[in-house]
């Protein structure tokens, strides 16, 4: 699953801006903040059930993971972190560059979920990606399984929400008004704002969340952006923790 929306080169730029003025451009890192709620990932479950009847959701971790020698250790690598990760054995292939990547997958726990294991240009270092994709209802599952997973040194997980908002809000609401709805739950601070004609970007800072990245000196915990769609004129709402890395 991907999220996916018709191309514009406004919102791709926009999407640009933002990371490239969090310095998060490619890769980020992600901290942890100790003063947030006792359980952020339930405050998450909360919001999404206000703002959507239907919404896709992402939940993904990635960080540099391993060293190896050689394709034959890269995949012996592959194979075990599968294993670990209770996943099917994967396929070893090589990306258009040459690089090595290692991939599998399998339904579980309500959704899709993806290990990608990526050597590096170096060739010697493998980048690691596991990712769980499905519906926004299905949240409760997802959770389970993301506390299911082994512990990784220095990595922290990533969402990704995106769906119209629920016909409640779509009603007299203008992209000023979807945004308030979601600073107003989090009980955050708006610290940019991005505009054009049908799209509304911020980010945000909240004592609700956990894990942040840095902007300047302050703490980004998420990202929304509203987009109008233009074929039912509705709105269409993505949500990232702690950024947005997908086209809204």
């Amino acid at each position: 699953m991907s999220f996916r929306s018709p191309f514009s080169i406004n919102r791709l730029a926009l999407i640009t801006i933002f990371l490239i003025l969090l310095g998060v451009w490619g890769q980020f890192r992600v901290f942890a903040d100790v003063t947030a709620a006792e359980d952020p990932w339930r405050e998450l479950m909360n919001l999404t059930d206000s703002l959507y009847d239907e919404a896709n959701l992402v939940i993904y971790q990635e960080s540099v993971f391993n060293t190896y020698s050689d394709p034959a250790e890269f995949t012996a690598i592959g194979r075990e972190t599968a294993e670990r990760l209770q996943l099917p054995e994967g396929s070893l292939n090589a990306l258009p560059d040459g690089r090595l990547c290692y991939e599998t997958a399998a339904p579980m726990s309500g959704g899709q979920v993806t290990m990608r294991l990526v050597a590096l240009d170096d060739g010697v270092t493998a980048y690691l990606t596991v990712r769980w994709d499905g519906a926004v209802r299905e949240f409760p599952q997802a959770l389970e399984w993301r506390e299911s997973m082994p512990e990784s040194d220095g990595a922290r997980w990533n969402i990704g929400i995106q769906g119209m908002v629920r016909d409640s809000l779509q009603a007299n609401s203008g992209k000023e008004e979807v945004i308030l709805s979601v600073q107003n739950k989090l009980q955050a601070q708006r610290i940019d704002r991005y505009e054009d004609a049908g799209s509304l970007s911020v980010s945000l800072s909240s004592p609700l969340l956990n894990e942040y990245i840095i902007s300047g000196q302050h703490k980004i915990h998420a990202q929304a952006a509203v987009h109008q769609v233009t074929e039912s004129g509705k709105w269409r709402l993505t949500l990232g923790f702690p950024a947005i890395t997908m086209e809204y």
